[in-house]
């Protein structure tokens, strides 16, 4: 509800600006990811461009902000019921240009402030797959040998052990423009009176690549984890991710 009295109140401002320029006049912008592999959503998890999956032992190197995939365990997942099919992609860094005429003042940044605050992350008949009971495995024998000397290096050289915990699946995946009147490939239309905006994102072809990719390496599109910690008994947990975040580390390479 938030997100969309926020869109309502941009959108209005919007309107009042444009109503200051000449009469039909049309903007057209292009919207690109800085980074696509680093894409984060807060509702998702992290775009899986690694073929990440349930199981998988990642080392996080905060120094050199990278990734590295350093085992496996055994897990049980189970199919859970995924409703959202979009989320606000603004946390993320989104390049604006624009083609042919361009805005200038206000205006144009009014309109660079829409487009990134209205823009979405949406996927199409998206489910999931998720680890049912995380400490179990974690504690199995087989997985203490793999654990006990990673956890042990982790905490000496002051790195994160992280696992997979869950995956999102799609048929597809793209950017949308929140609040758009119409909609034609990458290209996402806004009419407010006799004014046009065209939005196209050019990340949505890797995108549809990314999901098509997904679907043959047997994995999601999005994957999410938890830290693993360990306790005073040498019982290994999950726990929080809160003062890490994937978009951070560079994990083209974390699956070998």
């Amino acid at each position: 509800m938030k997100t969309v009295m926020r869109l309502t109140k941009i959108l209005v401002l919007l309107a009042l600006l444009l109503a200051a320029v000449a009469c039909d006049e049309t903007y057209t912008a292009t919207v690109k990811l800085d980074s696509l592999i680093k894409l984060d959503s807060a509702r998702f998890g992290h775009l899986n461009s690694i073929f990440a999956k349930p199981g998988d032992i990642i080392n996080l190197n905060p120094n050199t902000k990278t990734g590295t995939r350093v085992g496996t365990i055994a897990v049980t997942t189970a199919p859970t019921v995924e409703l959202n099919t979009f989320d606000s992609a603004a946390g993320n860094s989104l390049d604006v240009a624009f083609a042919g005429k361009v805005p200038t003042g206000d205006l144009q940044i009014a309109l660079k402030t829409t487009i990134t605050n209205s823009t979405a992350l949406t996927l199409v008949n998206p489910s999931a797959v998720e680890v049912e009971d995380i400490v179990t495995p974690l504690n199995t024998a087989a997985a203490k040998v793999q654990l006990d000397p990673l956890y042990d290096d982790a905490t000496r050289n002051n790195q994160v052990l992280i696992i997979v915990t869950k995956l999102i699946k799609a048929d597809d995946l793209k950017f949308t423009f929140s609040g758009a009147t119409s909609v034609s490939g990458s290209v996402s239309q806004l009419k407010i009176g006799s004014y046009t905006l065209n939005v196209d994102y050019t990340d949505n072809v890797s995108l549809h690549t990314a999901a098509t990719n997904s679907a043959g390496n047997a994995t999601g599109v999005f994957f999410k984890v938890a830290r693993i910690s360990k306790t005073a008994g040498g019982t290994y947990i999950p726990s929080n991710m809160n003062d890490l975040s994937l978009a951070d580390y560079g994990l083209g390479d974390a699956v070998h």
